[in-house]
């Protein structure tokens, strides 16, 4: 994963390796992610990065609700499991009509290819 898009995903402290525990819970092929992405100690920050357009973040459905219903934040990816801590990958929904590699992130699961796929 080149490391431009390694930044752009964004995850909490106390969650190990979430970027590779959530590629493996869809079944996604994955290269080894050592400390991929950005970490903040704060779901609220995380949510706050998010939804200024910083990148896709895992946070748990319950704090976000309120976002997801009004479409300020969306679910990434098409088939988007929630990993083994509860964890959505989730953007802002203003810049999701804009980021063209998010339709490659968005067909994770339906049979595209994934971060290291062959």
């Amino acid at each position: 994963m080149p490391a431009q898009a390694a930044d752009k995903l964004l995850h909490h402290t106390t969650v190990p390796e979430p970027w590779p525990d959530w590629f493996a819970t869809l079944g996604l092929p994955h290269r080894a992610m050592p400390g991929a992405g950005r970490a903040s100690t704060s779901f609220s920050l995380l949510t706050q990065a998010a939804l200024s357009g910083l990148g896709i973040a895992l946070i748990p459905r319950c704090l976000i609700e309120a976002e997801l219903a009004s479409g300020a934040l969306v679910v990434g990816a098409s088939r988007a499991g929630a990993g083994q801590e509860g964890l959505l990958p989730v953007l802002s929904g203003a810049e999701a009509a804009h980021l063209p590699a998010l339709r490659t992130f968005r067909g994770l699961g339906d049979g595209g290819g994934g971060p290291g796929a062959a």
